[in-house]
């Protein structure tokens, strides 16, 4: 009897590094797209490891994103206290 289950899909045969920043994002891409330029990698295969790592880049960049929105709104709602050399009224308090 045959056996019935799909082959797994062979890996890259290239090295993408860590891609857990947008500079480790872009620099995948690229490897990647230099080697389907290169014949390294057939196109299927490279698209499909492309779009995986365009997906991980916007994930990473809403999280950029999102920490920034997060500080901002915490500047927001935390009460502004008078501060040494702020102008309040017109006028600059002294420290």
């Amino acid at each position: 009897m045959a056996d019935t289950q799909p082959e797994k899909p062979t890996p890259p045969p290239i090295k993408l590094g860590r891609v857990d920043s947008l500079r480790g994002a872009r620099r995948a891409v690229r490897r990647v797209l230099n080697a389907i330029l290169s014949g390294e990698l057939e196109v299927k295969q490279g698209n499909a490891v492309v779009y995986g790592l365009s997906v991980m880049g916007r994930l990473l960049e809403v999280e950029v994103i999102e920490k920034r929105l997060d500080a901002i709104e915490g500047q927001l709602a935390a009460p502004a206290l008078p501060r040494p050399g702020m102008k309040l009224l017109g006028r600059t308090l002294d420290g």
